[in-house]
């Protein structure tokens, strides 16, 4: 009876470990994607600030 009780924590202790690498991962993408987006919006802005001065030295 013990074996068998210790055979199902081992397991569950298994799955619970898998379940907890998948939740960070998940996290880790979602902030990669989150950092992503801000380089974007930051590259878009600086392209346009560059654009701006560009036109009003040629104007």
């Amino acid at each position: 009876m013990d074996n068998i009780n210790n055979d199902f924590v081992k397991e569950a202790e298994k799955i619970l470990n898998g379940y907890e690498k998948k939740c960070l991962a998940s996290k880790r993408k979602k902030m990669l994607k989150q950092k992503y987006i801000y380089i974007k919006i930051a590259l878009g802005l600086s392209i346009a600030l560059f654009l701006a001065l560009l036109i009003e030295t040629l104007a």
